[in-house]
């Protein structure tokens, strides 16, 4: 038996998702760029596609977008509130100090609190839209594919099917 006949005959005891799955599930990634609406847009696809007990790959793929949302929502948080107070710990120090010339450090630790600040939010929305595209294109591809964290939350409601099309929990 050639290699390429046995990968074919092995792959058709694989669970496979049907191609209305696979794009729900894509859709429930990419919807992160549509803001607020997009989060409200995965919550529905997650609960459409786990009502429906035929559909377990969808129902896992929208329920990692849902809790990926939620986690990166609190990283963001968590970022401002960290570089908020970074900002104003620079500047409080830079009023402190001054004497006679503190308009210029005052503007210095300004301008450098709204640039860490700048920087840090660019980074987490570029890492978060990134890892959205990329999701999206392994679910749509029907690759097994797990979100570090969200994917553990998601399997616990929403089991992803392995390979063979059991479900792992």
């Amino acid at each position: 038996m050639s290699t390429e006949h046995r990968a074919d005959h092995i792959a058709d005891e694989f669970y496979r998702p049907t191609q209305d799955e696979r794009t729900l599930a894509c859709i429930s990634h990419l919807s992160v760029f549509v803001s607020s609406i997009g989060f409200l847009v995965a919550v529905g696809l997650w609960i459409y596609l786990h009502t429906r007990k035929n559909q377990p790959y969808g129902a896992f793929q929208a329920g990692q977008a849902v809790i990926f949302q939620l986690l990166v929502m609190v990283l963001t948080f968590i970022v401002i509130l960290i570089v908020m107070a970074f900002a104003f710990g620079a500047f409080g120090l830079a009023f402190a100090a001054s004497s006679g010339t503190g308009e210029v450090a005052f503007g210095i630790a300004m301008t450098v609190g709204i640039m860490v600040f700048v920087v840090s939010i660019m980074v987490v929305t570029f890492a978060f839209y990134a890892y959205a595209i990329y999701a999206a294109v392994r679910s749509y591809q029907a690759q097994p594919f797990r979100i570090p964290l969200a994917g553990l939350l998601a399997g616990m409601i929403s089991p992803m099917p392995d390979v063979r099309g059991e479900h792992r929990s």
